[in-house]
């Protein structure tokens, strides 16, 4: 059993979480651009979670910010 699904966005990257009341954990996913990422933490309430989502949405902007331009020469 679940229970109703959270949907959120971070710095213009959308989220959708729900807590698994059979195993007392916490599951969603995270839709980057390029890709959808699952998060599942357990016995994790919602504010756990999204603060858990927050961070790998700032880490995928970080990694952006450290990859060279295409017209680089690096």
């Amino acid at each position: 059993m679940t229970s109703d699904v959270v949907r959120g966005d971070y710095r213009g990257i959308s989220y959708a979480h729900r807590y698994n009341i059979g195993n007392d954990d916490h599951v969603g996913e995270i839709f980057f651009p390029d890709r959808t990422e699952g998060l599942h933490i357990d016995g994790a309430g919602a504010s756990t979670w999204e603060a858990r989502a927050k961070e790998l949405i700032d880490a995928y902007y970080r990694e952006l910010d450290m990859e060279p331009d295409d017209d680089s020469e690096a």
